[in-house]
């Protein structure tokens, strides 16, 4: 027996749940014994060619599959033939004779197939049978219709064929670029009285050629005996108040299709009451009002249901669908926003202290209830913004897909051109790999080698500090690490077979990971994600536990394995999938987060933000732990971190990934980014600072939580409270409040917020200090270190060598003094401008001192690297403007250059007149004006863009000499910063400080320049001549290299905008030039003819040159019709005398001479 609740949804809208009993259905209307009939109707135009024969065959093995009827087949050329109208069988159909191909009618064929349906009924009917025929009419065509009467007008009128309670539904195949979508949806709109559902049939099936036409028909094989072993049912109400789709509006009757394991269809109500009763399958039914919510499942399935049958309405309507969309866009929009409100509030997302699978089931409950209505919202806002369009973008739309998404498909499917490549196959092999006992061991043994490496590389006193930490939370942990540090002073490197020598509380100790979390306290100053609340060892022990979880997909993969890293805020372009060094690092967080705690946050759509506030965090820059070396590196250069994570930061697409080139990008424009652009030490760094120093170590006044307060190691504050040293009085009372206890269990431990007076006094303290100095702050300085360090553990032998010889390049040059031919171009081999500043920190050993010198005695460098950044950064801006354009970007660079320097039609040279040749090139351009009024607006405008790119390479210049400078001095390499970066913050805290030391020149301190006027002259010069060499392609030939050896009356800017100037006018020139060309090709054949017919034959020969094939056509055939014209055999003669030997033989018999010929 059927039922119905209602739900109401507002004031007029009702959702009806209708539900049927299927197995009694199945029982009273014989379904044990459903029929079902396919009616082929098959394109058999000229433009089928063979394919009319292949699709054939690929249908005949429906009929064994899925028909249980009688099927047809009707082919349609200029006229409709039908093959057969009882096919019963597929070898029956194969052997069924195609007639000659022609035209295409295609309402024809239709029209045949309908009559065939309709005699079916009618023989049904007459036998009394009891199960009804459940028709699908199949149609296939390759192009437009060209014969006949127009579908628009002819199918309308074709439902008046077969009755109105007929069960008939439609399947539309396009097949080439040349079908039209469009019509096939009108012939469902007309005819169709069960729309299967879309989740089994496809709205529209589209092959682009014959190679997928095989693969599609066999999907249209596997939806039909799907979709046809569910149910249909007839649903009539009293009056029209039942909606199908937005398009139609409302009916009182509509037929429906329930998917196999369906067994309640939702529909949607437009009435002011609520109906008493409906009528299903002829039972009526009352209908109750639900007293349960209304679920927001039920609810998104009947938005789904009306998205699917809208879509094909507005399809179907070619002429006005954009409007009859907009329309149906609001009215589906009004539903999602009920969805939505429903969904509100269930977003409860907990990241801090949760285990890897407690982050991927929170993500499930939280998708399952709020992604449905996303992804509704994203199919209506490709109806609102439909416009008409080709066959297979119309089939994208009404199949949900969007040609964006469709292709990055493709390219992901023909990735290095190694075939499909499948993302549950390649998800699957990830899993496999991870929970390997290969990868399992390994990752083990690294995090057990790191751990007892640190503890092995501890100085004597360091250790005795550690000891005493320890003793105080656990002495059985005391003693073993004072065992363990005993039998490591025996060993050279860390085994397998060593960790197996331990005993159980020693061997527990390591693998708890609460050796770990000592070293990581005391050494590495306990670094940990602030989301997570987890250190280095305790993510990648989640990387353990793969095996003890089941993935739907790759990004559960990566919320469940993660690592730390530092946040950042990118901007992307269109191009940054092609060129990774395109994304810009807008700006980046000094709290560490976890990459897994940000892809479940992301996925979720759950904005996390840092301590230090603003945007969300969506991005992560995962870089490997000095405390972790060898574990987090296996982590950072596995495929699901280094690839797929990758990937989605530079992409937002997990499936973009082009090789290692993209990990560099991040690093190398991250490191520019915290390098170039410092600020004076503020609020921000002061925190990060007092967190990274005392964070889980220091205390907090326990009456007015001053913090931190620093009680290190110090469990009696008594001992020396009050003590003199020197002029200095110790103590160990809180500086804020004066509160003072002698019992360190008194004091509260820091929880990281830091008082606004003592950040005030460290501010203004600070401003005294660093007045006109710039720095970049200690926090900042650690980032740079870990990008540098990740770097170089992750790079090959190979990579490091790549960036050490762009090193070296920019030694040669500096040394040389050829820094102005120095070669940065992306033809040589640089991607982005920030792998430069990578490279320049590549130098080591032998080449560093050299390195070194060349940095600080060429700022030629600095400038040949600044006009190769501003020269792309304005190739960036103009093609942006311009969609990607280049030829707009070229037009757009024009007239903003047209007007910066003042340049006006009327001073650039004229052409001379239509019969007179232009003076050489040279000539006019010796002659052209190379005047300049600059518009001063702009001119700042473009200075300023300038003076920033120049700030930052000035800045990243100045940091890598000092860098080179601290390393010379202290008789340092890669290396030992390595090693001292493993061992410990107090390792290279001397490195830290003097690194913030290193002044950051200004551009003008850096070229050594007398005043701003200086300055802005020369970013002017640079900037006009980005523009020329960046967007034209065409280099000015002025220098700005002479700016720089000072004004010894060298104008080298003036020449710079000069030249630019003149060449805007020659620019101009050259379009004048063009145009009368164009007006030459137009009527210069008739001007040539003219003259040349009234010209003496002295004149004529003077036109003809030494050898006419050498002119131009209207030239040479104005003159040749001239010398025919008059009839004058001397004129002829002289023509074809300096013709080639071709021409002449054919106009020349020896004597006569045809001059009449029309050639």
């Amino acid at each position: 027996m059927a039922y119905c609740n209602a739900h109401q949804i507002d004031d007029t809208n009702w959702l009806l749940s209708v539900g049927v009993n299927k197995q009694q259905d199945l029982l009273k209307d014989g379904y044990n014994k459903k029929r079902v009939a396919l009616h082929y109707v098959v394109d058999n135009s000229g433009s089928m060619g063979s394919m009319t024969n292949e699709v054939r065959n690929i249908f005949s093995e429906m009929v064994d599959s899925v028909a249980t009827a009688p099927s047809s087949m009707t082919i349609f050329g200029t006229t409709a033939e039908i093959l057969s109208s009882n096919i019963t069988s597929g070898e029956q159909m194969r052997s069924l004779t195609l007639p000659p191909q022609s035209c295409t009618n295609i309402p024809a064929g239709v029209e045949k197939a309908l009559r065939i349906i309709y005699g079916q009924e009618q023989k049904s009917c007459s036998k009394n049978e009891s199960s009804r025929i459940h028709h699908i009419l199949i149609l296939l065509s390759d192009g437009e219709h060209n014969s006949g009467p127009e579908p628009k007008r002819a199918f309308p009128k074709l439902n008046s064929i077969v009755p109105d309670d007929i069960k008939l539904s439609v399947v539309v195949v396009g097949y080439s670029r040349h079908s039209n979508t469009s019509m096939g949806m009108l012939l469902k709109k007309s005819v169709e009285t069960i729309p299967l559902s879309a989740e089994d049939v496809k709205t529209i099936y589209f092959a682009r050629n014959s190679t997928t036409l095989r693969s599609t028909l066999e999907e249209l094989e596997v939806g039909l005996n799907i979709a046809l072993k569910g149910s249909v049912h007839e649903i009539k109400a009293e009056n029209d108040i039942l909606i199908s789709n937005f398009g139609t509006g409302k009916t009182a009757s509509l037929q429906i299709h329930l998917a196999t394991e369906e067994c309640t269809y939702p529909l949607l109500c437009c009435a002011d009451e609520l109906p008493e009763t409906l009528t299903v399958d002829e039972d009526e039914i009352k209908v109750v009002l639900a007293e349960e919510d209304l679920s927001e499942m039920l609810l998104s399935d009947l938005i789904q249901n009306l998205i699917d049958k809208t879509k094909v309405q507005i399809v179907a309507s070619s002429n006005n669908g954009s409007i009859i969309a907009k329309t149906c866009a609001k009215k589906l929009e009004v539903l999602v926003e009920v969805l939505e409100s429903k969904s509100a509030g269930k977003k409860d997302l907990k990241l801090q202290s949760v285990s890897a699978k407690d982050r991927v089931r929170q993500y499930r409950n939280i998708r399952s209830v709020c992604q449905q209505a996303k992804e509704l919202k994203n199919q209506i806002i490709d109806i609102a913004n439909f416009s008409s369009q080709d066959s297979e973008k119309a089939a994208n739309f009404l199949n949900g897909r969007s040609m964006k998404y469709a292709n990055k498909a493709l390219r992901r499917a023909t990735k290095n051109s190694d075939g499909v490549l499948d993302p549950v196959a390649e998800r699957r092999s990830m899993v496999k790999d991870l929970t390997s006992t290969e990868f399992q061991e390994k990752l083990r043994l690294a995090m057990y080698q790191d751990v007892l490496n640190n503890l092995m590389y501890l100085s004597d006193s360091h250790f005795d500090e550690l000891k005493n930490e320890v003793s105080g939370r656990c002495r059985a942990d005391m003693a073993n690490l004072k065992s363990l540090r005993s039998k490591l002073k025996n060993e050279e490197e860390i085994s397998f077979d060593f960790f197996k020598s331990l005993n159980t509380s020693q061997t527990n100790l390591v693998s708890s990971g609460r050796l770990a979390e000592y070293l990581n306290e005391f050494l590495h100053g306990n670094r940990r994600s602030y989301v997570s609340l987890s250190s280095p060892w305790q993510h990648i022990e989640e990387w353990t536990q793969f095996n003890y979880q089941t993935f739907e997909s790759s990004w559960e993969l990566l919320m469940y394995g993660g690592f730390l890293g530092y946040p950042l805020l990118l901007e992307r372009s269109a191009a940054s999938q092609m060129n990774p060094y395109l994304t810009e690092v807008k700006g980046l967080h000094l709290s560490l987060v976890d990459t897994a705690s940000i892809c479940c946050a992301n996925q979720a759509e759950y904005p996390v933000y840092g301590p230090e506030g603003g945007e969300p965090i969506k991005d992560v820059l995962p870089l490997i732990d000095p405390s972790m070396p060898r574990s987090s590196r296996m982590i950072c250069g596995s495929k699901l971190l280094g690839q797929k994570y990758t990937s989605a930061v530079i992409a937002r697409d997990l499936h973009m990934y082009t090789g290692f080139n993209m990990q560099i990008a991040l690093y190398s424009n991250t490191l520019l980014h915290v390098i170039a652009a410092p600020e004076r030490e503020g609020r921000e760094d002061i925190i990060a600072n007092l967190q990274r120093t005392f964070m889980d170590r220091a205390f907090m006044c326990a009456q007015c939580g001053f913090g931190p307060v620093d009680h290190y190691a110090c469990s009696d504050l008594q001992a020396h409270n009050g003590e003199r040293h020197g002029h200095a009085r110790v103590s160990n009372a809180c500086p804020n409040c004066g509160w003072f206890s002698s019992s360190i269990s008194n004091w509260k431990k820091w929880d990281g917020n830091v008082c606004e007076k003592f950040i005030a006094a460290e501010l203004e303290s600070l401003s005294k200090y660093e007045r006109n100095r710039m720095h970049i702050p200690q926090a900042k300085i650690e980032v740079i270190l870990r990008i540098l360090y990740s770097f170089r553990k992750m790079s090959s032998a190979s990579v490091i060598e790549e960036y050490a010889d762009i090193a070296a390049r920019i030694m040669k040059g500096a040394i040389d003094g050829t820094a102005e031919d120095l070669d940065l171009s992306a033809k040589s081999g640089i991607e982005g401008m920030s792998q430069v500043l990578l490279a320049m920190f590549c130098a080591d050993g032998d080449i560093c001192n050299s390195f070194l010198d060349a940095l600080k005695q060429s700022e030629g460098c600095v400038l040949s690297i600044i006009q190769e950044a501003c020269l792309r950064e304005a190739r960036q801006i103009f093609r942006m403007k311009s969609g990607g354009d280049k030829m707009k970007a070229k037009k757009m660079a024009f007239q903003f250059l047209t007007k910066l320097l003042g340049v006006t039609d009327e001073s650039a040279p004229y052409t001379s007149s239509l019969m007179e040749s232009e003076r050489p090139v040279d000539n006019v351009r010796m002659d052209c004006d190379d005047s300049i009024h600059l518009d001063s607006q702009m001119a700042h405008d473009q200075m300023n863009w300038v003076r920033k790119i120049a700030k930052q390479w000035c800045h990243a210049w100045s940091f890598v000499r000092g860098f080179h400078d601290i390393v010379q001095k202290g008789n340092m390499s890669w290396e030992k910063i390595e090693h001292n970066m493993e061992s410990g913050l107090q390792s290279y805290s001397d490195m830290v400080e003097k690194l913030q030391n290193i002044k950051l020149e200004t551009p003008k301190e850096c070229f050594g320049l007398s005043d701003s006027a200086e300055a802005q002259s020369l970013f002017l010069n640079i900037g006009v001549a980005a523009i020329f060499a960046g967007v034209f392609g065409e280099p000015l030939q002025s220098s700005a290299f002479p700016l720089l050896q000072g004004n010894d009356g060298c104008d080298s800017d003036v020449d710079i905008l000069h030249e630019a100037a003149r060449e805007i006018r020659m620019k101009i020139y050259f379009g004048r030039v063009q145009d009368k060309l164009a007006e030459w090709k137009t009527v210069g054949e008739d001007r040539i003819f003219f003259e040349a017919r009234a010209a003496d034959i002295n004149a004529f020969q003077g036109m003809l040159g030494g050898h006419v094939h050498g002119l131009d056509k209207p030239t040479f055939w104005g003159l040749w019709k001239a010398a025919k014209n008059t009839k004058n055999e001397e004129k002829v003669l002289s023509f074809l005398s300096t013709a080639n030997e071709a021409f002449f033989l054919k106009h020349y018999n020896g004597k006569v001479l045809s001059v009449n010929s029309d050639d």
